[in-house]
């Protein structure tokens, strides 16, 4: 059987479980796109994931590569 690798996703509704879901398949290394027809709440998303990998980097959880 061949192996599939997702490699790109897109996600729609960047509200809490948007950015989250977002943010972990980055870090997975899958290219994203985040959707949200509020632009206020797309910016959010994004502020919210900064605040989320500083936290992760400063408590080392994760590395800064």
């Amino acid at each position: 059987m061949m192996e599939t690798r997702i490699t790109k996703v897109a996600i729609v509704g960047a509200g809490a479980m948007g950015s989250g879901i977002a943010q972990k398949m980055a870090l997975e290394g899958i290219a994203v796109e985040l959707i949200d027809v509020n632009k206020e709440i797309l910016q959010s998303a994004l502020e919210r994931i900064k605040m989320n990998l500083k936290i992760l980097t400063e408590g080392q959880y994760l590395s800064r590569d």
